[in-house]
């Protein structure tokens, strides 16, 4: 905040302290990570302590559990009902230890932000995964759903948003002002972009000069978010690219295109502001040829055939230039684009443009609506959602947020223990939903819903492993014991039950801790490489350097080192043995079975299955509530994130490794930006 006001505060009374004896067990060892998983841990989520060292991840956990616990504390307190610290100490140590051995993960941005000072001072926002912001109403308030948007996304939210209001604005001439000074904070930012565009719809006026003398410059620390800062210029250019848009428009009612590429000059913005992971996706209408063609690389692949083509440098330099230009190529991979299918009958025309370019996805607002899980009775309780967050886990109602949490199913030999952990795993997401954020209009909607989602990672190893029948008995109970627990700590901390609890987030980062896939996703392959990005000069890339692991520049983005590391997922099939259907069948039992929210995921097709994308959109349009496809490619390019090898390749690399010294690393900025979900990749 621009004061210092806190937006919510623990009093000293209320804060929880783990046992130090019990923590003495842990001091000085490192978890089982997986093969990744030191290095993801350190160049992510360790928080530099006051000495200049980074947490090991004992204090990272302590730092959680003691943040969730204090939570609850002063919210029992506050509602006059009974708190035993001889209890809650214990239930708090077995939510470190399970945590330890990684049976729950809490997500990415609560092992950065939780237990920390700076939350108190800034709300809970950024504990938030994901949101949502309708554009509806934007002919009372033209500026506000894309400055709560930019707002969203600076604090590392993915949020989704919708062409509700193309046609309800004529974009004007704007009257000219005097200079604005941009102050040098979040709310800095989203003043001036609120100024530029209510100048447009004749409130206010527009700046005659952008003031960023007060900005920080490009490379100094942000000591709150982690990475370094920006410099001005992506604000600049976002300002450019909003005046460029609008002064084109002046005149004309706002369209769902003009919707489209200020939500995505914003989240291009953002990305390159250093945030760690900001992502977007824009609902459309299924009637709106113009929305439907925004990402139909047809253009684009004809002007790169044509610059293969030509042979004078001049004319390869025009239309590179042409290519550089281009939407998909400037601005719109910000997003991912998604029609709201409930009414649709025949879904040819649109599976057409699927198998083509990956998009449009789906999203079934009418099954959204009447009920949680597929196999529960219709109950109406997501009446006001508007749409869902990018991947697609998340129906939300305009301007709520909702925190996802993770539980691991294969780190648990039976399910009683799995029961257990599905209760640990939701005290954290409901203890998130205490926090306010710095939002009223937020607060009230995330207050009457509370709602959460508590996911799983590693789905396909555990299909594999146990079979759909014993898969479903895991996710009945497992749901009920949720249910369950829910009305109890509602009770107990004296706030309203979730609307929601249970869903399938993509994963991101958080799996690559202990080396499983994230949620319902297939391994591309047996044996291979998992490539990570990181600053070229970081301390992180010289320790991998050292222990011989493949460091590469990267080919795209300067200053950035690609480092490989080795990959097995031995004993399952891969996403090349794998059909369509089968896909089908399983997001249909985790949606039927486990999620009351929604499913994220990518059902990937072969050459062979792509005439079948259309059938089964209208098989399973009643079963579920998203969908996304994916056409399945072979590895063609340098440097992908999964790249497979032979076995023999992975042995000898794993053998040449020697053991990491990441003793002086510091928290980095995470280049890996954009969406999680595999749909949400840039093409």
């Amino acid at each position: 905040m621009e004061n210092d006001r806190p937006v919510f505060e623990i009093k000293e009374e209320n804060r929880f302290h783990l046992n130090p004896l019990f923590l003495a067990a842990f001091r000085g060892k490192q978890p089982k990570f997986g093969p990744q998983g030191l290095v993801t841990y350190k160049r992510t989520y360790a928080r530099e302590k006051e000495d200049g060292t980074t947490e090991e991840f004992w204090e990272t956990a302590q730092r959680v559990v003691e943040g969730i616990w204090a939570i609850f504390k002063q919210y029992v307190t506050s509602a006059h009902n009974p708190w035993d610290e001889e209890e809650a100490q214990e239930k708090a140590q077995d939510m470190f230890q399970r945590l330890w051995v990684f049976k729950w993960i809490p997500p990415g941005r609560g092992l950065w932000f939780m237990g920390t000072r700076a939350l108190e001072l800034r709300g809970g926002t950024s504990l938030q995964n994901c949101g949502f912001i309708s554009t509806q109403s934007i002919d009372r308030d033209f500026a506000e759903p894309f400055v709560t948007m930019m707002d969203f996304l600076m604090l590392g939210v993915g949020v989704g948003s919708d062409t509700r209001g193309a046609g309800k604005v004529i974009i004007r001439k704007p009257r000219m002002g005097g200079p604005h000074v941009v102050k040098d904070s979040r709310e800095g930012w989203c003043a001036v972009v609120r100024r530029v565009l209510d100048a447009y719809a004749r409130k206010g006026v527009l700046p005659s000069e952008i003031d960023v003398s007060q900005v920080r410059p490009r490379g100094i620390p942000l000591k709150t978010f982690g990475g370094t800062a920006s410099g001005p210029q992506p604000l600049l250019e976002l300002i450019g690219s909003i005046r460029t848009l609008l002064d084109d428009r002046i005149g004309d009612p706002i369209t769902s295109t003009d919707i489209v590429d200020l939500m995505n000059y914003i989240g291009k913005c953002v990305v390159a502001g250093n945030i760690r992971r900001s992502s977007e996706m824009i609902l459309g209408s299924p009637d709106d040829d113009e929305f439907l063609r925004l990402k139909d690389p047809t253009q684009l692949e004809e002007l790169k055939e044509k610059f293969l083509q030509t042979v004078s440098p001049e004319e390869k330099e025009t239309i590179q230039k042409q290519i550089n230009e281009h939407p998909l190529i400037s601005h719109r991979w910000a997003a991912n684009l998604s029609i709201e299918a409930s009414e649709i009958r025949d879904f040819s025309k649109y599976a057409a443009q699927t198998v083509k370019n990956g998009e449009p996805n789906y999203v079934f607002l009418d099954n959204i609506k009447s009920r949680g899980r597929r196999c529960d009775p219709h109950d109406d309780k997501d009446r006001f959602v508007m749409g869902l967050n990018p991947c697609g886990e998340q129906p939300l109602e305009d301007g709520e947020l909702c925190c996802l949490v993770e539980i691991n199913p294969n780190a648990h030999e039976s399910l009683e223990d799995f029961l257990v952990t599905c209760k640990v795993a939701y005290q954290y997401a409901k203890g998130v939903t205490l926090i306010p954020t710095h939002r009223p209009q937020t607060n009230s909607v995330m207050t009457r819903n509370r709602r959460i989602g508590t996911s799983l990672m590693g789905i396909w190893q555990f299909y594999e492993n146990r079979g759909m029948q014993e898969c479903i008995r895991w996710w009945k109970a497992g749901y009920a014991e949720i249910h369950k627990w829910d009305r109890t700590y509602s009770h107990w901390l004296g706030v309203g039950e979730s609307i929601r609890r249970t869903t399938v987030k993509p994963g991101g980062t958080v799996p690559l801790l202990i080396g499983v896939e994230g949620g319902m996703r297939i391994p591309n392959f047996l044996f291979g490489y998992r490539t990570i990005r990181m600053e070229e000069n970081s301390y992180i890339v010289s320790a991998c350097r050292k222990a011989n692991y493949r460091v590469e520049k990267d080919l795209t983005t300067p200053m950035t080192a690609v480092v490989y590391f080795p990959a097995s997922n031995q004993g399952m099939r891969t996403i090349s043995d794998v059909s369509l259907w089968e896909q089908a069948a399983l997001l249909t039992a985790l949606q039927r079975y486990w999620s009351d929210n929604a499913v994220s995921n990518t059902l990937v097709f072969n050459d062979a299955e792509a005439k079948d994308v259309v059938k089964v959109l209208e098989l399973y349009a009643n079963q579920w509530k998203s969908v996304a496809f994916l056409p399945h490619r072979e590895h063609l390019y340098e440097q992908a994130p999964y790249i497979p090898c032979t076995k023999e390749e992975h042995e000898q690399y794993s053998a040449s490794l020697l053991p990491l010294d990441l003793s002086g690393a510091k928290h980095e900025v995470e280049p890996d930006k954009f969406c999680e979900g595999e749909a949400c990749e840039i093409k």
